[in-house]
């Protein structure tokens, strides 16, 4: 008879679940079917429900980083007629505490010229 194997834990992702569980989550997209997804699965990975916070626009982002300050910020890369790239000059620049954040710029165009500004 084989014994059922045990299932190896994933330090990094224990790491990671682990930082879910103890900040807030900023996820910033106009898409509102992508932002659904996205704050779904950080919830799957241990993220708690009233710890992520929504964006579908620059200035709501921004809103929610001057309140929240959030230490995990997962942007779409175009935000209307503003970019993520300047939500994170402009996040760092007013909290320069918040470098001690993640920042992870997102996007679901693959077009060369938005890729090569990220």
């Amino acid at each position: 008879m084989n014994s059922p194997e045990k299932k190896k834990k994933d330090p990094d992702l224990e790491l990671f679940t682990k930082f879910l569980q103890a900040n807030s989550t900023l996820i910033a997209d106009p898409n509102s079917s992508s932002r659904v997804r996205l704050g779904h699965t950080l919830s799957e990975l241990g993220a708690k429900q009233n710890s992520i916070s929504y964006a579908g626009t620059y200035d709501e982002a921004m809103a929610v980083i001057e309140s929240r300050k959030p230490k995990l910020i997962l942007c779409e890369f175009s935000l209307g007629n503003r970019s993520g790239l300047e939500l994170l000059g402009e996040q760092r620049k007013q909290w320069p505490g918040s470098m001690d954040s993640v920042f992870a710029l997102i996007t679901g165009n693959a077009s060369q010229s938005a890729v090569a500004s990220a």
